[in-house]
């Protein structure tokens, strides 16, 4: 019988001893140690435990195995707020996006506000698949909503390429992006924009905000494209020129 597929390698497994049950207390304090980088057999060394229940029960909330990842009790955990992501977090991450856990569920078992999660767990979202005509696009199952500085860079992104009318310099846009990637949350987001080539590839709300930032740019520079805004705003704005002109 072929070995179920595991997140850690077997061979790693020397100790064979039979462990006794975990304290919440212990779970913590493993979790703890993982999301802040340590090595599965390095926490078993530390809590004197068999590294192999240690990987499996690493494991078992990475995949989120009988709802142990939603289930999970915080008994007393050291907060992971504003602190930049492990790989061990983006790897459980990943993962649970993968098996479509609540995001509310990863942020508490991460000791995070889900702010701090919503830009890693967009990238993964972004897929080939193929159309009602057989081709291939990008279509992504975007979350409702991601951090507020990556949203600003996204709707950028959209005024450079699609509205072709950006508002702030090259430059600025490479230091807004910089500090995301450096201070955000959304890495593989920032990066996922390559990829964006066609209008649909943004979220309607990222759409939006890019409008509104278009014409609030439009109103204090006195430039206006009317063309270049949504269509309904560019004729709401033109009766609104109209109507002064004759005194309406």
């Amino acid at each position: 019988m072929p070995k179920s597929k595991t997140l850690f390698q077997e061979d790693l497994f020397k100790n064979e001893n039979n462990d006794k049950p975990w304290m919440k207390s212990e779970t913590d304090r493993m979790l703890d140690l993982y999301f802040n980088g340590s090595d599965p057999d390095r926490i078993a060394y530390l809590l004197k435990r068999n590294p192999k229940a240690v990987h499996r029960r690493l494991e078992q909330f990475t995949y989120n195995e009988d709802k142990r990842a939603e289930r999970y009790d915080m008994f007393e955990r050291d907060s992971r707020r504003g602190k930049r992501l492990t790989e061990n977090e983006k790897i459980l991450i990943k993962a649970h996006v993968e098996r479509k856990v609540p995001m509310e569920a990863t942020a508490a078992l991460l000791c995070r506000k889900v702010e701090e999660i919503r830009g890693e767990s967009i990238a993964p979202s972004l897929n080939k698949v193929k159309d009602s005509e057989g081709k291939a696009k990008l279509e992504h199952n975007w979350l409702k909503q991601v951090a507020p500085t990556l949203d600003m860079l996204i709707a950028h992104h959209y005024l450079y390429w699609q509205a072709k009318q950006p508002i702030i310099s090259n430059k600025e846009y490479d230091d807004l992006r910089e500090e995301e990637i450096e201070y955000g949350c959304g890495r593989l987001a920032v990066e996922a924009l390559s990829k964006f080539r066609e209008v649909q590839h943004y979220p309607p709300y990222i759409r939006y905000l890019a409008f509104y930032m278009q014409f609030r740019y439009q109103v204090a520079s006195g430039k206006w494209e009317l063309p270049k805004l949504p269509y309904e705003l560019h004729k709401w704005i033109e009766k609104e020129i109209n109507d002064t002109n004759s005194g309406a």
